[in-house]
């Protein structure tokens, strides 16, 4: 017996145990999940996805038009547009198991049992993957179904997709590809998050040959999510970082073995993969994003990120670790606020600092130039976007030097 079976029967007797107990205490089989990363506590406080479009890129959403546990996602007309990328109609409700089983972790309700973890959220739903295929078409179905959903308003991507080992004869990609810029899904996923917030799953291959991460887990701005088992740590299927060049992912991790969800003849199902850890964080960015709309994604993330156990020691398993949510709250407060302060004299915000990968810079202006130096004045870095990524420097004291739209200059000492 391996220790995923192991695990798999300490949580279902956990609940035969407990079920009478802790029904009468109002317990849900979704709190645990919720509970490690203070997501039960945030939709206490209001927080539950309200106002947020969360675009779900999947095989398919069997029988979710019909399904009890999104009765009230129906009737309170939460599903916004659907699209079968394949067959190119609307109908994405008469296959595929595997996005039902996703929505359900975000969106679907039984009272006093079950709540996903952006209930109130809006949802399109797109068919992009063939369940019975592995081919790189698939990677063009996903720009295509991004580039829908985005025109559909969007404000979140949750696919819990990756693509690095193909059919015969398709050709496969090679982990030296998971670069960020090498893959056709990757680069679209990039395109993708100039506009939406795009979150991950890292994939299932921290047990076999391929054990890394998996496209489009590894562009930039894509927020990759690991999975954990009940304990915290690190299931043993999830893939694995860094990127190819050296970047940390995943990002976060969260709960990934043993997940409640719901299954095609509407009634709870216990599972494991990256999968379901991926919309779980999808759900809990929504419910950020609902708290604080005008908030950039950068900072949503990267304060998510700040928020996390292993924020000051990230490890290619499970990145920067389980996050809080709370904390982010807390941190994204205290930027803002920040940002706000620097406003009132236009200079420009930068954040993280200090920093161990990513520099953002907020500001009134858009940025002409930004350039990095050493203590010795030497230029090592520059950008034309509002960001830098330092995660190969080493650590010390640099300078960034800015230049906005209309020319003002700045200095501002940076610490990693």
């Amino acid at each position: 017996m391996n220790l995923n079976q192991l695990l798999r029967i300490s949580y279902i007797i956990f609940f035969l145990i407990n079920f009478n107990s802790v029904c009468s205490q109002n317990f849900w089989i979704t709190d645990y999940a919720h509970d490690m990363v203070g997501l039960k506590k945030y939709h206490e406080m209001g927080y539950t996805g309200k106002g947020v479009t969360i675009a779900v890129l999947d095989n398919g959403f069997y029988r979710v038009d019909s399904i009890a546990a999104f009765a009230k996602l129906r009737d309170r007309g939460g599903i916004i547009a659907t699209f079968d990328v394949i067959a190119n109609d609307s109908n994405v409700f008469d296959r595929g198991n595997h996005g039902l089983y996703v929505l359900s972790i975000m969106a679907g309700f039984v009272n006093d049992s079950f709540n996903g973890s952006a209930p109130n959220a809006d949802y399109i739903l797109v068919h992009t993957e063939n369940a019975l295929k592995e081919v790189h078409q698939e990677e063009y179905n996903w720009k295509t179904g991004s580039e829908w959903a985005i025109e559909k308003g969007a404000d979140i991507i949750n696919s819990s997709l990756g693509y690095s080992l193909f059919d015969t004869l398709e050709g496969d990609y090679s982990y030296q590809e998971m670069n960020g810029k090498s893959t056709v899904v990757t680069l679209a996923a990039e395109a993708a998050s100039k506009q939406v917030l795009v979150v991950n799953s890292a994939g299932n291959s921290g047990n076999n040959s391929w054990y890394h991460i998996t496209a489009p887990c590894d562009g930039p701005s894509v927020f990759c999510i690991g999975a954990l088992d009940s304990f915290g740590r690190v299931a043993v299927f999830s893939s694995r970082g860094p990127t190819a060049d050296g970047r940390i992912k995943p990002n976060v991790s969260a709960m990934g073995a043993n997940v409640a969800f719901i299954n095609s003849r509407g009634r709870f199902q216990i599972g494991s993969g990256t999968s379901f850890s991926s919309p779980l964080i999808a759900g809990m960015m929504a419910c950020l994003k609902q708290a604080f709309p005008n908030a950039s994604n950068e900072l949503l993330m990267r304060s998510v990120e700040q928020s996390a156990s292993h924020y000051n020691n990230p490890n290619e398993a499970i990145g920067y670790g389980i996050p809080n949510v709370l904390l982010a709250d807390s941190i994204i407060k205290s930027t803002l606020a920040s940002i706000t302060n620097n406003s009132k004299t236009s200079t420009p915000f930068i954040f993280p600092n200090p920093s161990k990968n990513k520099l953002f810079v907020e500001h009134n202006y858009p940025i002409f130039l930004l350039e990095l130096k050493n203590v010795l004045g030497e230029i090592i870095m520059f950008s034309h976007e509002n960001k830098l990524d330092i995660t190969m420097l080493p650590k010390g004291q640099y300078f960034l030097h800015i230049t906005d739209s209309r020319q003002n200059f700045w200095v501002k000492k940076i610490q990693k």
